[in-house]
């Protein structure tokens, strides 16, 4: 991170354009600073690329960034630019400015025969957010309730073990802990919680999960009457996972802003908050449980909808990738 802020303002600016074209695009590749040869044989800086497949087509999107701290972007710059693209077969160019488009700029990037988008960059400040989302801003999440109702188990020596308690505290052999997480010691219960989190996705919700387990490594063992471990061969858990939805109300803190030149329809790329406490709002809150579709569908979606960041004392940051649909009111 220090070396990162050590970097010049122009390549700040690279690597957040880039960033941002990543959330904009999540199934192109974006590459910031790529160099490429040209079909004139000169090597081309890219200050970032994208591409993707139309079909069977390859496409490449060229995005130029300019740092300037007074002067707009002039003519000649995007003729050079536009120079650029005809020679990497671009099919499209991108240019961003913090410091806006003089009038020939603009006219030449409408006249280009590859297509050049015009757009200015700037962080966002509170005032944006106010204006967009209003006082009372909200999002969803989604909490996993889990309650493991039944243990049973079979020892390596054959002996079967009913009605154990789910929160025995596990061992190894040698008498340590079986895992610790945060300072707290795991049980059956965690472990309970650790299988169904890494089963395969869609993974099964709903009142009655069984989950049995042979062969477990490291291999597990649990404290006896006698006062001695044994080593547990075979453990069958039964239980139950319920996804309920819960809505937070946030205050938009900031974030950053893509706007094109001549328009006032501004693409507010990301924003953060204030903490929000998620145990408080699951606490007072009944929460809305998921349909079974719904739930199939966010476990196809888990990866593009994983937009919130949990902190270790159980608030988080909220990044939002562009502002959803159900929280735009209207860019004023």
């Amino acid at each position: 991170m220090a070396e990162e802020n050590q970097d010049p303002d122009w390549k700040k600016l690279e690597k957040v354009i880039a960033d941002i074209q990543r959330v904009l695009a999540p199934d192109a590749v974006v590459q910031h600073d790529e160099r490429v040869i040209g079909r004139s044989g000169a090597l081309r800086k890219l200050d970032v690329s994208i591409r993707y497949s139309l079909g069977a087509d390859p496409i490449l999107i060229v995005v130029d960034c300019k740092h300037h701290s007074k002067d707009a972007v002039d003519r000649k710059e995007v003729a050079g630019f536009a120079e650029q693209l005809e020679d990497v077969r671009a099919s499209l160019g991108i240019m961003v400015s913090i410091s806006g488009y003089d009038s020939g700029a603009r006219y030449l990037a409408d006249k280009n025969a590859i297509r050049i988008i015009l757009k200015t960059y700037r962080e966002a400040e509170q005032t944006d957010w106010e204006n967009l989302v209003g006082q009372g801003a909200w999002f969803n999440f989604n909490h996993l309730h889990f309650d493991l109702r039944s243990v049973r188990m079979v020892l390596v020596d054959g002996r079967k073990l009913m009605g154990v308690p789910p929160g025995l505290i596990l061992y190894k052999s040698d008498g340590s802990f079986y895992q610790e997480s945060e300072g707290r010691l795991h049980t059956f219960f965690d472990l309970f919680v650790d299988a169904w989190n890494q089963s395969p996705r869609p993974r099964e919700v709903g009142l009655n999960i069984y989950l049995e387990f042979d062969q477990i490594q490291p291999p597990l063992w649990v404290p006896s009457d006698a006062g001695k471990l044994d080593q547990v061969d075979v453990v069958i858990l039964e239980g139950s996972v319920v996804p309920k939805r819960y809505v937070a109300n946030i205050q938009i803190a900031a974030g950053r802003v893509l706007a094109e030149s001549e328009s006032d329809n501004a693409e507010y790329i990301k924003a953060h908050t204030e903490r929000v406490n998620l145990t408080e709002i699951i606490s007072t809150q009944e929460g809305i449980e998921y349909t079974m579709e719904e739930w199939i569908q966010s476990e196809r979606e888990e990866q593009r909808l994983d937009l919130l960041k949990v902190k270790k004392d159980d608030s988080i940051e909220i990044h939002l990738a562009g502002v959803r649909k159900d929280l735009l009111k209207k860019v004023t």
